[in-house]
């Protein structure tokens, strides 16, 4: 059963951000865009695979806590066996320990697992949340992000009493996570606990009704009465099921009782788990009154008679026992010829750009102890006129400190030319993710975030080292410059796991500076990750001043930064000025500024605990021509093992056809609990047009506001 959550309200701050990351491309009569990646979990042979279980890095070590983990899905892949008439269970389960346990010489490490990609997380950051649950917020029948597992649920035995066999709440959840089916037990008003059979008598909302039990007033202890003059029972009449008996019900029903060890379907010819369609329950009510089994059926776990019934003499999972380690990222840049402004339609300056994004990744984004290189590719022309691929290592691996980070942006490239080489750049890559510290190391498990602004070229090509890519478990991000970027690319991107995004060149962007963030995002410490405040971009016409306003929580307020990149003439920076809730005005003046002339950019660090309340940025333009600036603004949380209010969005779908809609998902929550009555914009960015398309996402008919399995989500739906 799903816990119940106390919603917190924020009703004075506007939480705006932009979808820039999520953009649409169109391909053909297909859209292509961001949606949240799916999970590596495979149902073979009737085993679940590659299932992850990951403890939260706030989770006190326990030497106890494992091995309960083991012996719960242990239990759990029996009970599932069972529930799914024999037809899946648990086969391999990985558990992801965090860096910040002590490390085990039976630990291995880490490949792509990490906490922000697991199926199951252990977590108790939300200390009164015992219960565990599911976020998934997509349509019935959609798979879900990842269910939650509070350590004190797991380690005190008390809680089987509560809510039932672990093994049995772990299916119930893992059935809503999986097949996205949803509670058959009655929540909400006091109206969905009973309702008007068809011979016109009252009773209890379940499935089935082969569950035996009574109507009893919960005031008074007594039967339930019907009031002669409403013909309608009191509003404290309830069902009291009758635990024991026949095998019988669904686990999404109560899975605490003991009768009770499969899922309700639409045979008429098995009565004690004939799905009950009248219930006014919410699988009935999202799932347009099919049973559970009848959605479980149209997963492709079970579709087309996939993963048949088949006899097992165990079903007690393998478990793999994996620890964090330092994360190994490539970037893998485009250096051809198209990247200077002379050379692309736009007379965009991209590799600026790049340069500025790349900088910014490496001095706040990347993490102390990970290791970062660089790679450039482009090509040659030979006397044929047909280009071939070459590549370049400016910096070998090296591990991230305040002085390396200096020495890696100064390893950025600084010119372009030649023809595009994709393959060339990741061949080059792999062999920089072989090499840690100046010995040899096993790629396996690294990070490449390959940037270009075109269609390969020159050869080696992407299908000529795809393979190798995927054999290492190597995971690409794909960041695509232009239209003219590679759907190849992004292909990989999309089968490796990794990340797609879309930079135009023709309209003012930051996309490339929250592609890199996102991307670091991945798999970071939540404790020393900064949070992106704000992030903007505007084109600014000579002499022009604009004002911009940043919330500050109370929530966080460490190292925040304050900064701004510009085009043009790099020795006319733009004049920016921060003024603080006080009054208090920080400028070029300030001990707080900085600039960078090779990167065009200035900053403003606040030295103390930002204040919470609203900053306002003044940014002025003093070239004699129109400049292109982005500005983020970045914070680090003031208590680390807290958490701050964030906004975050995604697709439900990677590629849609007409007349498909597609969906899009934000939530605004601090740590697992939603935020209500917080004022919601989407910022669209679409092809061939040149002002986002922009949402104002409320509960007035424009959108639709649900809490769905408890967790609050704000849906759009529009065709695209």
């Amino acid at each position: 059963m799903s816990r119940h959550l106390t919603i917190a309200t924020w009703s004075t701050v506007i939480l705006t951000f932009r979808l820039r990351t999520l953009l649409i491309v169109f391909l053909g009569i297909a859209s292509r865009c961001n949606a949240l990646p799916s999970s590596a979990v495979h149902l073979m042979d009737n085993g679940y695979r590659n299932l992850i279980v990951a403890i939260h890095e706030n989770v006190k070590e326990d030497e106890k806590l494992i091995p309960k983990i083991k012996e719960i899905f242990t239990e759990a892949s029996g009970y599932l066996y069972t529930a799914t008439r024999k037809r899946a269970y648990f086969k391999e389960i990985i558990i992801h320990v965090p860096k910040s346990w002590s490390d085990k010489l039976y630990y291995l490490p880490a490949l792509s697992e990490s906490y922000s990609s697991a199926d199951v997380r252990i977590d108790n950051s939300d200390l009164d949340i015992l219960q565990p649950f599911v976020v998934n917020p997509n349509p019935c029948g959609k798979e879900g992000h990842y269910m939650v597992l509070n350590p004190e649920y797991l380690l005190n035995d008390f809680h089987r009493h509560q809510w039932g066999p672990y093994g049995k709440v772990i299916v119930h959840e893992w059935a809503h996570l999986r097949w996205g089916v949803y509670d058959e037990y009655p929540v909400g008003s006091s109206v969905d606990w009973l309702y008007a059979s068809k011979g016109g008598d009252f009773t209890g909302t379940r499935c089935s009704l082969a569950i035996r039990g009574e109507l009893v007033n919960t005031k008074t202890g007594g039967s339930c009465y019907i009031n002669p003059y409403t013909n309608l029972p009191p509003p404290e009449c309830r069902w009291k099921d009758k635990d024991g008996g026949d095998a019988a019900g669904s686990l999404m029903y109560k899975q605490y009782l003991s009768q009770i060890d499969g899922f309700c379907d639409n045979d008429k010819s098995n009565p004690t788990y004939l799905h009950n369609r009248q219930a006014p329950n919410q699988q009935n009510k999202k799932c347009k009154s099919k049973s559970i089994w009848e959605v479980m059926r149209e997963h492709r776990d079970f579709a087309n008679g996939a993963n048949g019934h088949r006899e097992r003499s165990s079903t007690v999972p393998e478990f793999i026992l994996v620890r964090g380690k330092p994360q190994r990222t490539v970037l893998v840049l485009d250096v051809s010829a198209s990247m200077l402004p002379i050379l692309n339609e736009e007379q965009s300056d991209r590799l600026l750009k790049l340069r500025q994004a790349c900088r910014h990744y490496i001095l706040e984004v990347a993490r102390d102890g990970d290791y970062v290189g660089i790679v450039v590719f482009n090509g040659t022309y030979g006397p044929t006129d047909e280009a071939l691929g070459t590549a370049y290592v400016l910096s070998e691996l090296v591990k991230i400190s305040e002085e390396t980070r200096i020495r890696l942006i100064k390893s950025l490239p600084t010119d372009a030319n030649g023809a595009t080489s994709i393959g060339k750049g990741i061949q080059l890559g792999l062999d920089v993710l072989s090499t840690v510290d100046g010995k040899p190391a096993a790629p396996d498990g690294g990070n490449m975030i390959v940037v270009s602004d075109g269609e390969e070229n020159a050869p080696p090509l992407l299908n000529d080292v795809t393979f190798n890519i995927t054999d290492y478990h190597i995971t690409v991000d794909s960041i695509a410059i232009s239209k003219d970027g590679s759907e190849n690319l992004e292909q990989l991107a999309e089968k490796t796991g990794g990340s797609m995004f879309y930079y135009r060149t023709d309209i003012a962007s930051n996309v490339l500076n929250e592609a890199f963030f996102e991307i670091g995002k991945r798999g970071a410490s939540e404790r020393d990750f900064p949070i992106q405040l704000y992030s903007d971009c505007d084109m600014l016409e000579s002499g022009e001043l604009t004002i911009k306003t940043v919330i500050v929580d109370y929530t966080v307020g460490v190292n925040t930064k304050f900064s701004v990149a510009f085009d043009g003439d790099p020795e006319k920076p733009v004049q920016m000025t921060v003024v603080d809730p006080q009054g208090k005005t920080y400028n070029i003046s300030s001990v707080e500024w900085e600039s960078d002339f090779m990167f065009q950019s200035v900053s403003i660090t606040l030295q103390n605990t930002a204040m919470a309340g609203e900053y306002q940025i003044f940014i002025k333009n003093i070239q004699e021509d129109m400049v292109n600036i982005t500005m983020i603004v970045t914070t680090q949380q003031i208590d680390k093992d807290a958490r701050p209010l964030t906004a975050s969005a995604f697709w439900l779908h990677n590629e849609v056809k007409p007349p498909e809609k597609q969906i899009l998902f934000t939530s605004v929550s601090k740590g697992y609990f939603p935020v209500l009555k917080a004022d919601v914009i989407g910022y669209i960015d679409r092809p061939n047009t040149v002002e986002p398309y922009t949402l104002l996402l409320l509960d007035d008919g424009i959108g639709i506001i649900e809490i769905i399995n408890d967790h609050y989500q704000i849906i759009m739906c529009m065709y695209l």
